[in-house]
């Protein structure tokens, strides 16, 4: 039976928090679905691009070029632990980490989604929708403009009084599929450890 250290254990009892969880990931027709936890399922985009798998001390991360309805180029990261770790970070501080984001704003957030807006090093902004169920898989999509992020917010929850959200800021969309925005350097999870290991 494994043993979880106490830093351990709390991640995943903030993981866990839910009995019915969201779930974000690839169909068969290479469209990019969003389930969430009051059974609501959205195409949030298209596959147009696979455009690398990274193996990186004891992640695996799926990066892949997206088009949304509305023609927005999209890029999708599949953030996985390998079996003998845990993210050591809750959600929000793990798109801190992996964006190196100067600045973070929660835009929307229930349960395992969160919709964000990041400034990055070099000063431009991103909307992301994050999903994450459990402690060793997180999904991001990232390259909403500011009208779309509001838009998928109202998708998601037709409670939320549309333009009501915080976005001060002018987020950047992308043309290049390869412009990819997260950083995976061997030398930052070296020296800022991204998981920890579950010990037996």
């Amino acid at each position: 039976m494994k043993k979880f250290s106490i830093l351990a254990f709390i991640t995943a009892l903030f993981f866990s928090g839910c009995s019915k969880k969201s779930s974000m990931d690839i169909d068969e027709n290479s469209r990019l679905v969003l389930k969430t936890s009051t059974s609501k399922e959205f195409v949030l985009a298209t596959v147009v691009e696979d455009i690398d798998t990274l193996h990186v001390e004891s992640v695996t991360v799926e990066q892949k070029a997206m088009k949304s309805s509305s023609e927005e180029l999209l890029f999708y990261e599949k953030i996985e632990t390998d079996s003998d770790s845990i993210f050591n970070q809750s959600s929000k501080e793990s798109i801190r980490y992996i964006f190196n984001a100067k600045e973070l704003e929660i835009l929307y957030m229930y349960k395992d989604i969160m919709v964000l807006q990041l400034r990055l090093k070099d000063k431009i902004y991103i909307n992301i929708l994050a999903e994450s169920s459990n402690e060793t898989v997180l999904h991001v999509v990232y390259g909403f403009s500011n009208t779309e992020c509001k838009k998928m917010i109202k998708l998601i929850d037709s409670d939320v009084n549309e333009g009501s959200e915080s976005l001060t800021y002018e987020a950047k969309s992308f043309t290049k599929n390869r412009d990819i925005k997260s950083d995976w350097s061997d030398k930052k999870l070296l020296l800022e450890p991204f998981t920890m290991i579950v010990t037996e």
